[in-house]
């Protein structure tokens, strides 16, 4: 069956939404002492975000589209559309909090760290960069971390599909409970953990791998 794109995800989450969505926000702020692009959605929203990379090879900054609900700049954000956020010469680090509600997003920075939350919900997300982290939280997700060094991901509660690879070194990843496909991709090194329920764990290439079912 061939899968959905991102552009039929996105439709569908819009006309989930509720009549009166209320906005995500998204800034240029401090996390960890560290400065990140920081996206935040709302409690009760549907949210359909995609970020591709640099706006240019000589322009640092990142263009985000929000397709279900609106979304608010806020300092180190241009208000337009899409949402352009970070500096011309300097690549900031990425952080995604999609919060409650099935979301969908598309995000990969290329250029450094990215880290997404799906939060609660039956979610579809795929989450990229230098390097890149995931959480699935509760509901049936489809997670999917692509990197140019390391992966790292937990699908956390619920039936989920996890893959970590397309492009990195090194994958690790937990299906945490539920019954889960958990598949990792690194070129050298695989590390993938099945947690509580009947999973599926399958590694295709790489130097070292490793496989542990947990309570299977």
């Amino acid at each position: 069956m061939k899968r959905p794109t991102f552009a039929a995800l996105a439709l569908a989450a819009v006309a989930a939404a509720p009549a009166t969505a209320s906005a995500a926000s998204i800034e240029v702020a401090a996390v960890n002492g560290s400065q990140v692009i920081a996206y935040k959605a709302n409690p009760g929203e549907v949210n359909a975000l995609k970020m591709y990379g640099t706006v240019g090879s000589f322009d640092l900054r990142m263009a985000f589209f929000e397709y279900s609900s609106r979304l608010t700049p806020r300092p180190g954000c241009e208000s337009r559309f899409p949402v352009v956020c970070g500096a011309v010469d300097f690549a900031f680090p990425v952080n995604v909090s999609l919060g409650d509600r099935s979301d969908v997003a598309n995000v990969n920075s290329f250029t450094e760290r990215l880290s997404l939350n799906a939060g609660s919900g039956d979610d579809d997300v795929l989450a990229g960069g230098f390097d890149a982290t995931a959480e699935g939280g509760s509901g049936n997700d489809t997670i999917r971390l692509a990197a140019n060094n390391g992966t790292r991901g937990n699908a956390g509660s619920g039936r989920d599909r996890i893959t970590g690879g397309l492009g990195a070194v090194a994958a690790i990843l937990d299906g945490g409970s539920g019954s889960d496909l958990v598949v990792p991709d690194g070129s050298v090194f695989n590390d993938a953990k099945g947690g509580s329920g009947d999973d599926q764990l399958v590694a295709f290439r790489g130097r070292e791998i490793r496989l542990a079912g947990g309570d299977d």
